[in-house]
């Protein structure tokens, strides 16, 4: 009979860098009944944003993967104790279905978003393995929900492992109670990324994928490049327009197995973020997907990356970093240890240790 686990999320299913949606068709793959459920999410919604999607149909219209379920459930954002205990018989109806579907008894569970739903959820579903994957300080991240912190003290007080993104993170879950914690960083598709390289020198292009978002991006850095003579691409969402009117080349977002192609041309890569406390803990998701490129990779604002060789931390404004990146120059063995560390961290390696952490 095969395993069963069930993912706790609040994340899209189609979010391009989602890591859960790496394991959960990894674990599929390898004949586990994967459940992926999105619970509530770190913030609160407006209340118009709440009725217009209350009563909307379970799950999604993209295609899922074999041995896959998605639910999309609709509670309140247990932002007050209230709201919680509205969420309880609902939450219990909740957990029935999902422990059905897994033929009465769930293996494990995986918990992203330290939310009192994924607790409650977690609790009332009664797997036999519990793991906390920790990917972000989202207390630090602005209009959170304010009970956030502690659901995240029950959550790693109760669940038997804990992966962090990082050392910030690890730290700071075992100040948050967590007994046993491993640093578990991102993966990458190896053998999809490390095409890229084209060891051209001096740069004249630098590439950014992903989400642009003025809360840890450092958007005078991107947006300034140009004007220093280095050319900026971008590829990924801009919701809010925040290089519109720039001389950065924007992008919409592909699928993940396009970005390569998106990218190329590109002389180096870049990671621009702010130096905030809520940078602090973050290791992109992106991370091992740029050092498997092979091009030079330039870092702001993530201390998470500060004392790793195979990045290039800069410090300043933009006019010291359009210098730092036109003076840059390395050797063919700096380029082979970003492919060795990529390698190290290919998916496959990855849900193995994934598989072993939910089996042990």
């Amino acid at each position: 009979m095969s395993k069963s686990v069930v993912f706790l999320s609040s994340i899209s299913w189609g979010m391009t860098w989602q890591r859960h949606h790496e394991w959960a068709v990894g674990l599929a793959e390898r004949g586990w009944q994967v459940q992926f459920v999105e619970t509530t999410g770190k913030r609160i919604p407006p209340p118009l944003e709440i009725l217009n999607r209350w009563g909307r149909k379970t799950g999604v219209e993209r295609p899922i993967p074999e041995g896959i379920t998605v639910h999309k459930r609709q509670i309140i954002p247990p932002a007050w104790g209230w709201m919680r205990q509205v969420n309880r018989s609902e939450i219990k109806r909740f957990a029935n279905e999902i422990n059905l579907q897994a033929g009465g008894v769930v293996d494990a569970v995986v918990v992203h978003l330290p939310t009192w739903t994924s607790l409650d959820l977690m609790r009332e579903i009664s797997p036999k393995k519990t793991l906390y994957d920790s990917a972000s300080l989202f207390k630090e991240l602005k209009g959170t929900i304010p009970t956030l912190d502690e659901a995240e003290k029950e959550i790693c007080r109760t669940v038997e492992k804990v992966w962090a993104d990082g050392p910030f993170l690890a730290k700071h879950c075992k100040k948050q109670g967590a007994k046993k914690v491993s640093v578990v960083g991102p993966g990458v598709h190896f053998r999809r990324w490390c095409g890229m390289e084209q060891g051209r020198t001096p740069i004249k292009t630098v590439g950014y994928f992903g989400m642009v978002r003025r809360e840890d991006l450092n958007l005078s850095v991107l947006r300034g490049l140009p004007k220093h003579g280095i050319g900026v691409r971008v590829v990924g969402p801009d919701p809010e327009g925040l290089l519109r009117g720039s001389d950065v080349r924007w992008e919409p977002p592909v699928s993940p197995k396009d970005l390569p192609r998106a990218l190329a041309g590109v002389d180096a890569l870049i990671l621009p973020y702010k130096g905030t406390r809520f940078t602090d803990g973050i290791v992109p998701a992106k991370t091992m997907e740029c050092l498997a490129s092979g091009l030079p990779v330039f870092v702001t604002g993530l201390s998470s990356l500060i004392d790793n060789p195979a990045f290039i931390p800069i410090e300043g404004g933009v006019r010291k970093v359009a210098n730092a990146i036109k003076g840059h120059n390395e050797s063919d063995k700096k380029r082979a240890s970003r492919w060795e560390i990529a390698k190290e961290n290919d998916w496959s390696q990855k849900v193995n240790l994934l598989e072993a952490a939910l089996s042990t």
